[in-house]
């Protein structure tokens, strides 16, 4: 009953299309030395173009803790419709979606989204097209492709450059990062 009630009230949160609580309670017993903690997992299906700020995120795993006897919000998981975990460990430690990832995942689906319609609006006049966006981002590494133009030479020849490219792959670990490069042809 209760996961129920926590389910329709996180249903009530925009964005929100279907929620699932599941609660893991400890039995309690009077031999029982160990004493388990109770958990809980959230799994939140979003409509269409829906997402979950941070606040919110830390407000669903609060409710649930707030709700549940002896509940800590750390021992909450959030996760949506693809799996992805939204919410804080009880270490503190985000989530894969958690922190400045959820905004910089929304910021980029933004952005693409933008870029798409301007394109389609063009193509098919403005309003004609929907765009949706989902985006997975990885966090784990860093690329950058620079791209320099070495100038022609100033003689009476072809005024265009060489492009050069060069790739630097940049992975963290927990060991120290590692820093490779990969120097490309002239084309």
């Amino acid at each position: 009953a209760l996961q129920g009630e926590l389910a329709r009230t996180i249903m009530s949160i925009e964005g929100v299309k279907l929620v699932r609580v599941h609660l893991v309670l400890p039995e309690s017993s009077i031999f029982k030395r160990d004493k388990s903690r109770p958990k809980a997992s959230v799994s939140v299906v979003l409509a269409p173009g829906g997402s979950l700020t941070e606040s919110q995120i830390l407000g669903v795993q609060r409710l649930v803790a707030a709700s549940t006897p002896g509940l800590e919000p750390g021992m909450v998981t959030v996760v949506d419709q693809r799996g992805v975990t939204l919410s804080y460990a009880s270490d503190g430690v985000p989530g894969a979606m958690a922190g400045g990832h959820l905004q910089v995942k929304k910021e980029v689906e933004e952005y693409l989204t933008r870029k798409v319609t301007e394109v389609l609006d063009r193509s098919f006049g403005p309003g004609q097209a929907i765009v949706s966006i989902d985006v997975a981002l990885n966090f784990d590494e860093i690329r950058r492709t620079p791209q320099d133009v070495i100038p022609a030479a100033s003689s009476g020849r072809d005024p265009t450059g060489v492009m050069v490219h060069k790739r630097e792959v940049v992975q963290r670990q927990s060991r120290p990062s590692t820093l490779r490069t990969v120097d490309g042809e002239a084309s």
